[in-house]
């Protein structure tokens, strides 16, 4: 009985790594290919897509395919709209001392699809209070957010991802997300009210975002934090390992555990 409820948990978490990510372990997980998990901050502000694209970057921390890509997104005033597409780009990276905005921003595109509905899955999570709301900005500022604007707020999830992009351990790479609906094929226009969660977990430089209007990657920043040392603002997202990779540490946690 014991070995088959272990088995049945490691099964469980298999699944798991090919639908919702599940942390595990759940207060320090390993399950992701990249620095660490950018888990969601429940709180935080949420940043609006609005036509734009919002990157930011992460370091590969095991060479191999990015197969799962999930990512944490809100509802602006609560209207949830069917998402038809999202649009990912994987951009290489130039550094700060690079950059004539004086802050990382992605470089090259070097890898890009289209996924759209049935090649995602959004998990609707339970409501956890207010959440703030920013609009990206060239000039953001106090009149660029508002607090307390809603409580709707999903994980967004891409597997099993058909010609992969390959990372390489080491190398910093960006990921870029539009969210956008159909209105009347071929065209999609960008989902005014989506918005990309703010993560816990704070990495090398900030977030950034991008529209026609601009030449340059804007960063983004919290506008009602004057301290430019606390201000950053990055996005909620993990990179994941491929189901076999997971079932391996998941035997492992067990294994730690019991002893």
């Amino acid at each position: 009985m014991k070995k088959l409820t272990i088995i049945s948990f490691i099964l469980l978490f298999v699944w798991a790594a090919g639908a919702d990510w599940v942390p595990i372990p759940e207060d320090n997980p390993t399950n992701h290919k990249m620095h660490s998990a950018q888990t969601p901050d429940e709180f935080g502000i949420d940043v609006g897509f609005e036509g734009s694209i919002l990157a930011d970057d992460w370091q590969c921390s095991e060479t191999g395919n990015v197969d799962d890509i999930h990512f944490w997104i809100s509802w602006h005033d609560d209207q949830v709209v069917e998402i038809d597409r999202i649009s990912v780009n994987i951009y290489s990276d130039i550094p700060a001392d690079q950059s004539s905005t004086g802050y990382s921003v992605p470089g090259d595109v070097e890898w890009s699809r289209d996924f759209d509905s049935g090649e995602f899955n959004l998990l609707r999570l339970d409501d956890t209070g207010l959440k703030d709301w920013l609009t990206p900005s060239n000039n953001i500022n106090e009149d660029s957010f508002i607090a307390d604007n809603h409580v709707t707020w999903d994980q967004v999830n891409i597997t099993d991802i058909q010609n992969p992009f390959p990372q390489e351990k080491g190398t910093i790479y960006w990921l870029g997300l539009e969210i956008l609906e159909d209105i009347g094929s071929p065209d999609y226009e960008p989902i005014l009210t989506a918005g990309w969660k703010e993560t816990t977990e704070n990495w090398n430089d900030d977030s950034v975002w991008w529209d026609s209007s601009n030449l340059e990657w804007v960063e983004l920043i919290n506008p009602i934090i004057p301290d430019p040392s606390a201000n950053s603002i990055d996005l909620a997202f993990v990179i994941t390992p491929e189901p076999a990779s997971v079932l391996i540490m998941a035997i492992g946690t067990l294994l730690i555990r019991k002893k």
